[in-house]
């Protein structure tokens, strides 16, 4: 069940070399994609200079819901419903942007991004939200409560700005997925131009290609949810409000997000190690015995493989600097504040 969500029956995959396309099957397709996926990632890797060490970083939007597992309207502590919900709370989602890396003593650096529309996250209470919240935790405020491009590339500066104590010491390659906000030419110039060197999780492999999906966001989100429950058992009013919901997000984030290494999850997804880790169902699912690799550059006509048909990039933004040549505008660090 879970590998037929993965991966489609049949997909259309248009060859660029031969200038021509043709039906295959699902798994064939995201045997290819991957294959380009890790050729590129080993040869970003191998381009990091040897002064440096690589820091794995993670990147990916999740909804958090206002009141989580709450079925029909009703809020089910045991297995007797508490209470009614009214339809709109049910309906009220935060957007976490979560960035998870393979350092444990970075990670607590990482930003995490919480973002609420403007009827959730309250003007007048958006500075005292923002006094609570931990430090590495921004609070945004804005019309939709999703990602978008413009923000993205704020929170590359931001990525950069809590690597920038460490620049001598590590090299970060962010990891995101194909999603369009992600692949846009103002987040692709942001990465060039904070020195983050960017590879793409091709499209219909993130449930076993993404560290966040395959390894984190399940165990994130239930302990946010026994949080959650644990705090409504003690409210008086029987409901939580936002700031008291914020606190299950920092209780989830300092026991799951910050409390654990993530390096095995980059290895199993293949991201490291020459793909030597690389976890059994990932080779399962792409119908793989053995991982061969090279460490090559892509061509762009590989390249493209990794993003949707219709996807306007800028590919040469996709690979790092050559050596000796001006990485323009990547000695800026400064961050421009969220309003």
């Amino acid at each position: 069940m879970w590998e037929r969500q993965a991966f489609p029956k049949w997909e259309r995959y248009a060859c660029p070399v031969l200038g021509t396309s043709f039906w295959t099957s699902g798994r064939r397709a995201g045997h290819w994609k991957a294959t380009v996926m890790w050729q590129w990632y080993n040869y970003v890797e191998r381009s990091v200079p040897p002064a440096r060490q690589v820091l794995r970083v993670n990147l990916d939007e999740t909804a958090v819901c206002l009141h989580p597992d709450t079925g029909k309207g009703n809020v089910f502590i045991t297995t007797r419903p508490v209470y009614r919900l009214q339809r709109w709370k049910t309906r009220t989602y935060f957007t976490h942007v979560a960035i998870v890396c393979d350092k444990m003593e970075l990670q607590p650096h990482m930003p995490q991004i919480i973002i609420g529309n403007e009827r959730t996250l309250l003007v007048r209470a958006l500075a005292a939200l923002r006094r609570d919240a931990p430090s590495n935790v921004v609070l945004v405020r804005q019309k939709s409560a999703w990602n978008n491009a413009a923000l993205m590339a704020n929170i590359v500066g931001r990525i950069a700005a809590a690597v920038l104590p460490y620049r001598d010491t590590y090299q970060p390659i962010l990891i995101m997925d194909v999603v369009s906000l992600h692949t846009r030419q103002v987040v692709l110039e942001a990465c060039r131009r904070h020195a983050v060197w960017p590879v793409f999780v091709p499209a219909c492999t993130t449930p076993i290609l993404q560290p966040l999906d395959v390894h984190v966001f399940h165990l994130y989100k239930a302990a946010l949810r026994r949080r959650y429950h644990e705090l409504l058992c003690g409210s008086p009013s029987a409901e939580l409000h936002v700031p008291e919901f914020l606190t299950c997000i920092y209780h989830a984030l300092g026991a799951v997000i910050e409390g654990r290494d993530w390096s095995s999850a980059f290895d199993m997804c293949g991201l490291g190690r020459d793909q030597g880790h690389v976890a059994s169902h990932v080779l399962r699912d792409l119908d793989l015995v053995h991982v061969r690799v090279t460490a090559d550059c892509p061509t762009m006509p590989e390249l493209t493989r990794c993003f949707p048909r219709r996807a306007q990039i800028q590919l040469p933004l996709l690979l790092p600097p050559r050596p000796g040549v001006a990485c323009g505008g990547a000695v800026e660090r400064r961050v421009e504040p969220i309003a």
